[in-house]
């Protein structure tokens, strides 16, 4: 989950670029991860995630769920944003 994290969040930073938004940007995160990560993945994670944002960063709230429909997948991340 930790690696995918990576991935998610330094394409969502080249994104962001493209249209001439940073994180700072962002008001809301929903991050959905598979249940079965351990404490110290979902800790990790969110080190990377929060290493994006200026404090105190958005709103933020973690839902678990069982499986995606990918079973390679182990997180997602939605970010909100006013402009």
């Amino acid at each position: 989950m930790v690696a995918q994290t990576r991935t998610i969040m330094t394409n969502i930073a080249s994104v962001l670029d493209n249209w001439g938004l940073t994180f700072k940007d962002v008001c809301k995160a929903t991050t959905t991860y598979v249940g079965d990560s351990s404490a110290e993945a979902l800790h990790d994670n969110m080190v990377i995630r929060n290493s994006y944002y200026s404090k105190p960063g958005p709103a933020s709230t973690g839902l678990r769920i069982n499986h995606f429909s990918n079973s390679q997948g182990k997180i997602s991340v939605t970010l909100f944003g006013l402009v």
